[in-house]
């Protein structure tokens, strides 16, 4: 898995998750925003999360910045109920 889908402000996005650079969590009570900085300095919103999707994005965050070798596939995955899954 490389790629993630979120549904953001401005619609359903696939994010490529080694492009992350940072993961904010808006203050407030379930459901919060999560805004995605990347390398190119675009912040992607990410809508209505809950506790226990925001903990399963950090951990998709950091097995998806593991290196892999260059001729490895990675599926799309998303979060639900708190688990990454594959597309």
């Amino acid at each position: 898995m490389r790629y993630i889908q979120l549904t953001t402000q401005t619609g359903e996005a696939y994010i490529l998750m080694d492009q992350v650079v940072g993961i904010v969590r808006h203050e407030g009570d379930e459901p919060f925003n999560v805004d995605l900085h990347m390398k190119s300095g675009t912040i992607f919103v990410v809508i209505d999360y809950t506790e226990e999707n925001f903990w399963a994005l950090l951990q998709a965050w950091t097995m998806f910045r593991r290196p892999y070798p260059d001729d490895t596939v990675l599926s799309p995955a998303y979060i639900e109920d708190g688990k990454v899954l594959e597309l």
